[in-house]
């Protein structure tokens, strides 16, 4: 293809985009990047003010004339500046075959769940398919090698791949390293076309809380290997031709979701459960937050490691207030863009446009918003000041959760928790008494942010719960849950396996009550890669093992050899996300599985000690 046989398509597909240019760019980042020109990072920067101009109008954050005139200058962009830099290429750029433009086009990652079986043997359908169609494929093996390597490859594949391909069942939905892969995916700049292929799963189901991302793509439902030929015509549409289907394949209408709350999960121990529920263990946070929530002007800020049910414990707030006769509003930014989180104005709208959403009022961003002669800071306390608080008379609580995905931009978290503790300290003062009824609860994990982060003056205001692990009683309870008659001794076990790990205390609970295991097998098969923690503990390991992270790779092992290290910032890192804990002389692993897992995979050839063994000294002990 020369360039003006390409200047030629592009011109011609604007021509017929209908206002749509998601083809255009498509065409132009494919080119771009095969062509290794610098035009690629000017085409992601017009398909970023496109997305945003597309999601401002279906938001009624801007009117039509503003819309228009962003929609022109990007077309303007692509018709003259972008085709003229193509005609000053030589053509020795875009002289590519059509296999070759196919092979750099169509990357393509594979996620799926390997330990089922009806999953894997559809994903490895999906490989051969698109292999034998010339596509470049990430899959990973069953029984691939996990080590540093490993990590790394799979970090390229998630950055680089054109098409993500999700095959959703029950399985993948509770698998610790794919949600790990799917959190990863969305941190790109360019995000990729989402695939998502349901396992006998109805339209109608709703995908689990992290997953809902996942929403807009278009859907395929896969009974069985008698749909084979319609999902190649699925994916042939997608890939090759860059089409979307308008509606998800068989049509079904979606159950609509509760904006205040994550959705639940189909399995007892995953996503969130109702207060009454008896899958759901209230804690000791419980009765203090509660208590904080229903102050004048509190703030609660909930703190702990990922999976420690930061998410649950806010959702059963949000509905202890409700039956308090509270209103809430709810923002996740675990479900804003990238674009979004870095954008202070857009976000700071967002959240307005929400909030009076969620309170069933009119948006009217726009009448109260003026840059003009007012920060972005100072347009959203008046748009809460003069419209939120004053034409709604109840209480409320504004509840943010993963307040985290917001760390990684520096300055928007300064103004953005600086804008809260304002909000804070303007009720303890005084002004208008309807802030004395407005109560802030924020949720944040301590895995993705460095530690000196946590110091800013908005995490010195109103209290801190840090969130514990299970006890043994608590064990106890969540066996009965699970229809099971457990001896103190078999929690007692657990316990020190997991060292009370909230998710991993349920996943031992949920398989061995399904017979998937037996208790002595989960003790058994405890670190190995393919048993009942085989997930998680690969998601652990890439997660201190990716990129440039030998030193942290290094004080782990320092601190299982000696019990202590020299790299402070590093212990630091490795307590917060839960890998080790405080010792009286240093620090240790917080659990057996992660002491005999990390042993094996990092000081080698020493043997860790058998769990099976443990589990006989242990009893050996009680006789």
């Amino acid at each position: 293809m020369t360039n003006q046989e390409f200047i030629n398509v592009i011109q011609n597909a604007i021509g017929e985009s209908k206002g749509n240019l998601d083809k255009v760019f498509e065409e132009l980042r494919v080119f771009t990047k095969v062509a290794d020109t610098s035009l690629y990072n000017d085409i992601l920067l017009q398909k970023t003010k496109y997305d945003k101009n597309e999601r401002s109008i279906k938001l009624n954050l801007i009117d039509r004339v503003e819309y228009d005139i962003v929609y022109g200058n990007v077309v303007d962009f692509l018709l003259n500046h972008t085709i003229k830099e193509i005609e000053k290429l030589p053509n020795v750029l875009v002289q590519i075959s059509e296999k070759e433009t196919k092979k750099a086009d169509k990357s393509v990652y594979i996620s799926y769940s390997y330990r089922v079986d009806e999953d894997t043997n559809l994903a490895k359908y999906i490989q051969d398919l698109l292999k034998s169609q010339g596509k470049k494929v990430f899959f990973f093996e069953e029984d691939t090698d996990i080590d540093s390597n490993w990590a790394d490859k799979i970090n390229e594949a998630l950055n680089t791949c054109d098409y993500y391909i999700l095959i959703l069942s029950q399985g993948y939905m509770i698998n610790d390293m794919v949600a790990e892969e799917f959190r990863r995916l969305k941190k790109r700049k360019f995000e990729p076309v989402i695939i998502p292929i349901r396992i006998k799963m109805s339209l109608r189901q709703e995908l689990p809380y992290g997953f809902q991302y996942a929403e807009k793509a278009q859907h395929f439902v896969w009974d069985s290997e008698k749909d084979n030929d319609t999902l190649n015509i699925f994916l042939r549409k997608i890939i090759d031709e860059s089409i979307g289907y308008k509606t998800n394949t068989r049509g079904e209408k979606k159950i609509s979701i509760e904006p205040n709350l994550p959705v639940s999960s189909a399995n007892p121990w995953t996503g969130n459960n109702t207060l009454k529920s008896n899958f759901y263990i209230e804690r000791s946070a419980d009765q203090k937050c509660s208590q904080i929530i229903f102050k004048s002007y509190s703030v609660l800020r909930i703190k702990a490691p990922r999976q420690f049910g930061k998410t649950t414990l806010l959702s059963h707030l949000i509905q202890k207030a409700k039956e308090n006769d509270y209103s809430t509003i709810a923002i996740d930014f675990q479900m804003f863009a990238e674009t979004e989180l870095n954008d202070l104005d857009k976000l700071l709208k967002l959240i307005c446009f929400k909030s009076s959403e969620q309170l069933r009022l009119e948006g009217k961003v726009k009448e109260y918003w003026d840059d003009s002669i007012r920060t972005q800071l100072d347009n959203a306390y008046r748009y809460f000041d003069k419209y939120i608080l004053q034409e709604h008379k109840k209480p409320i609580l504004f509840a943010i959760d993963k307040a985290d995905k917001l760390f990684k931009y520096r300055n928007n978290t300064t103004d953005f928790f600086g804008m809260l503790r304002s909000w804070h300290e303007y009720a303890k003062i005084g002004g208008n008494d309807r802030w004395k009824q407005f109560s802030i609860v924020i949720t944040y994990s301590t895995d993705d942010i460095p530690i000196e982060d946590l110091n800013g003056s908005f995490f010195n205001v109103g209290e801190e719960i840090v969130l514990q692990e299970f006890d043994k009683e608590h064990i106890l309870d969540l066996a009965k849950a699970h229809g099971m008659s457990w001896t103190f001794e078999k929690a007692e076990l657990l316990h020190k396996l997991v060292g009370g790990h909230p998710y991993l205390v349920k996943k031992a609970l949920y398989e061995t009550s399904l017979n998937n295991y037996t208790f002595e097998e989960i003790m058994k098969s405890a670190i190995s890669d393919d048993g009942p923690f085989g997930d998680h503990l690969s998601r652990c390991f890439f997660k201190i093992s990716k990129g440039k992270n030998r030193d942290r790779v290094n004080t782990l092992k320092e601190i299982i050899e000696n019990g202590q290290s020299d790299n402070h910032h590093e212990c630091m890192y490795l307590k917060a996300i839960g890998l080790i804990k405080a010792t009286q002389n240093g620090f240790a692993p917080s659990s057996d599985l992660y002491l005999n897992y990390f042993q094996k995979k990092l000081i080698s050839p020493a043997k860790p000690k058998s769990f099976f063994n443990i589990l006989i000294n242990f009893f050996k002990m009680k006789t």
